[in-house]
């Protein structure tokens, strides 16, 4: 099956204004693209297409991708407003559509589910804030009491959440709650080689690891939500544990990527595969993050060699899921919730 993802060009392309970056992911065509998905009624939100590109399949607002299109919304309104603001007004460059306000009616019906809405995965959420405060306050509270025993490396762009609301004048409870989770993910996902396992499910009553291994992928797989989250939790809190082991993930997903240059659907799977283009968009996007803290660390040349590395990704997605893709999606050759044993 081949599947689509609509938010994913957009997170790779918003955290920079580099001159390198690919010309098409500016191209009028796709700001037609998420103007379109803007223009229906916000009571289902888009997933993904079928294989032919010609119409969406959509989901109610529990569904944990529910926050991807308006998320992606709030960055188009920061590209125009921010990195790149228009000097005229033109459907050309997409400086003619209200982002922000299709931003608020489509996170408006959200869904207060943490694990769901919590997965809103640009790293400027402390700035793109979707959610309004009485949801926000829901979600953040929903974040405190989840089950702890079965535990996925996407929670690592969840806790987030948990930060960012400690620094707004929540409890202190909140960044120890985020550090500790974080902590435990480093311990008992990421491997000696730097690569990572999708699930790890704990005793509910000591807390002992009693499995690891993935619900979404071949038995070795390395999580783009690992490179992002750890990115990301260093940029919040400015503990370089979280950055070294962000730096490692990226390098370890850098080394194993086949020649296409786009990761397949898991890097452990059997040749021939399927690519995963909404993966590869993610790891763009903490690429450009990453080389972002390296230049206000100082650090010229970890700067250069992300920034490089997620310039070449994000062309060889214009090469694998843009050009001679005609669907209503942003990306073609996307996966998702492929699994080894359906």
């Amino acid at each position: 099956m081949r599947l689509t993802s609509l938010w994913g060009a957009v997170l790779g392309a918003a955290l920079t204004q580099a001159a390198s970056i690919p010309a098409e992911l500016f191209n009028s065509a796709l700001y037609t693209k998420f103007e379109a998905a803007g223009s229906a009624q916000p009571s289902a939100w888009p997933q993904y297409t079928n294989d032919s590109g010609a119409q969406w399949d959509s989901f109610d607002a529990q569904t944990w991708t529910s926050a991807f299109l308006p998320s992606s919304f709030h960055l188009l309104h920061r590209r125009h407003t921010l990195l790149c603001p228009a000097t005229t007004t033109t459907s050309a460059n997409g400086s003619n559509v209200d982002w922000l306000g299709l931003a608020r009616e489509w996170s408006a019906g959200l869904s207060s589910d943490a694990r769901k809405v919590g997965t809103m995965e640009e790293p400027e959420t402390s700035r793109l804030w979707v959610l309004p405060v009485h949801l926000r306050h829901s979600v953040v509270h929903r974040l405190t009491i989840l089950p702890p025993r079965l535990q996925i490396m996407d929670n690592m762009v969840n806790i987030q959440l948990l930060v960012l609301e400690a620094s707004r004048g929540g409890s202190a409870t909140l960044l120890d709650m985020a550090t500790s989770h974080a902590n435990k993910t480093l311990a008992n996902h990421v491997r000696a080689d730097s690569s990572s396992y999708h699930l790890v499910d704990y005793d509910p009553t000591t807390g002992d690891v009693m499995w690891r291994g993935t619900a979404q992928g071949e038995p070795i797989q390395s999580c783009a939500w690992g490179i992002l989250g750890f990115a990301t939790m260093y940029n919040l809190t400015s503990i370089t544990t979280y950055l070294d082991t962000s730096r490692s993930l990226a390098q370890w997903y850098l080394d194993h990527l086949p020649t296409s240059g786009v990761a397949y659907w898991d890097f452990d799977a059997p040749l021939p595969s399927t690519l995963d283009t909404s993966a590869s968009s993610v790891t763009s996007s903490a690429l450009l993050l990453l080389s972002d803290i390296e230049t206000r660390r100082g650090n010229s040349t970890g700067a250069a060699h992300w920034s490089g590395a997620a310039i070449t990704l994000l062309s060889n997605l214009v090469e694998q899921g843009i050009d001679g893709w005609n669907g209503l999606s942003i990306l073609g050759n996307g996966t998702v919730n492929n699994r080894a044993s359906p």
